[in-house]
């Protein structure tokens, strides 16, 4: 007799959401309620995840009681998977010299299995063999409980991006950027071959032209990023004589399968205060917002002091109050500048999500370039109001890191 999974995870799972099984045990009996035919009867449950080389590794093993009404018991697995971090290479903010930079996004996909059986006795022991389930993938990813798609869908790849006007329209998305602002796009492979990076631009006439600027060979059920700003896939060279690029478009090609399309409109605002920041967009990608508005500059410390006791020896030079330690670091507030309402809408994410300061300060001298930790301490923004505009809206942030002194080096 063996346990059943009557309830199981999809094919692709995102992690940030519950992820769903439910066991029937085959020890119990009646016809509701059911009891067991042994004694101290639960279910056993392992959650094992691929980390290659043939090799996996086991996560919290889960027990719990049938119930009595359905001989069955159910489980959320989403925390047994590990949440990480998964950034573009440092170096991909500037451009390549050959094809725009790809890789792999390691951390972002989990294969796993389920192993089941019933438990029982006195010891309790495990039912040998244990059931083991097919292959499925996590995603350390999420939707928004109201989300009316998929993403178990009949594609070769998933974009790890939700670009979409409203749900029920089919007006394209498109994303403001600048001609110099560094940008991603995440997917998942769900095949393994060959994707082609097909760039269209759109010009002030309505005409397009395209090209290919990348091939990348994935392997399925892995995740990857792959640069998507204009001056990274190097849009600006060769376009159409006496014509203006006004936006572009990047589509991730199978074969002759659009998997997935992200539209930019490029933006000239370009402000010599201007920042970039790089943050989680919620459904498991990361992308890159133009913050076009002026910043405030703050710096915030917090002190620890003491009063020792007024001895003999007491001078004013030395007094009899101190501070142990004064930590502290620079706080921001920096505006979006004015965007449609959409878009608007869609930067409410830079509340919820982890974020990067894009440091181009050392580009032009070092040819560095680095992501900085930073952390959202606004609570409440208002996006956008019912008139028409100017929207924007804007954020209070501080460095993820506390520094006993202030300098330069």
């Amino acid at each position: 007799m063996a346990s059943t999974l009557t309830i199981e995870p999809h094919d692709n799972n995102l992690t940030r959401n519950p992820i769903w099984i439910e066991v029937e045990s085959d020890h119990m009996t009646g016809a509701g309620p059911y009891t067991p035919d042994v004694d101290n009867l639960s279910c056993h449950v392992e959650v094992w995840r691929d980390v290659g080389a043939g090799e996996e590794m086991l996560g919290l093993p889960l027990r719990a009681p049938y119930s009595s009404v359905d001989k069955r018991v159910s489980f959320n697995i989403a925390n047994l998977f590990p949440r990480a971090d998964v950034l573009p290479a440092a170096g991909s903010i500037g451009v390549a010299v050959g094809d725009p930079y790809y890789a792999e996004a390691v951390g972002l996909t989990d294969i796993f299995r389920l192993k089941h059986a019933d438990q029982h006795g006195d010891p309790v022991l495990v039912d040998d063999p244990l059931t083991v389930s097919d292959d499925y993938l996590a995603i350390n990813g999420g939707l928004p409980a109201d989300a009316i798609q998929s993403i178990n869908m009949t594609l070769p790849l998933i974009g790890l991006h939700s670009y979409f006007f409203k749900r029920d329209s089919a007006f394209p998305f498109r994303k403001p950027v600048s001609m110099d602002q560094p940008d991603w796009i995440y997917f998942i492979a769900l095949v393994t071959g060959n994707i082609d990076l097909v760039v269209t631009r759109n010009y002030h006439d309505g005409t397009t032209d395209f090209y290919t600027a990348v091939t990348m060979a994935v392997t399925a059920n892995k995740a990857y990023w792959v640069q998507a700003g204009f001056y990274q896939l190097k849009a600006q060279l060769d376009p159409v004589p006496d014509k203006e690029i006004v936006g572009y478009q990047v589509s991730l090609i199978y074969g002759i399968q659009n998997a997935f399309t992200a539209y930019y409109i490029l933006d000239h605002e370009c402000p010599s205060w201007e920042k970039y920041i790089l943050y989680q967009n919620g459904f498991g990608g990361y992308e890159s917002v133009h913050m076009k508005g002026l910043t405030k500059y703050t710096h915030r410390v917090t002190r620890e002091t003491f009063q020792r006791t007024r001895w003999k020896d007491f001078d004013i030079q030395t007094g009899d109050i101190d501070q142990i330690r004064t930590l502290g670091g620079a706080v921001f507030n920096t505006h979006t500048g004015h965007y449609p309402p959409y878009y608007c809408d869609h930067l409410r994410q830079l509340l919820h999500g982890k974020m990067w300061m894009i440091d181009l300060d050392l580009a032009a001298d070092l040819s560095q370039y680095r992501f900085k930790r930073i952390m959202c301490e606004t609570d409440t923004i208002e996006p956008h109001q019912e008139d028409s505009g100017p929207h924007g809206f804007a954020i209070t942030y501080s460095h993820a890191w506390l520094d006993d002194g202030f300098n330069i080096f």
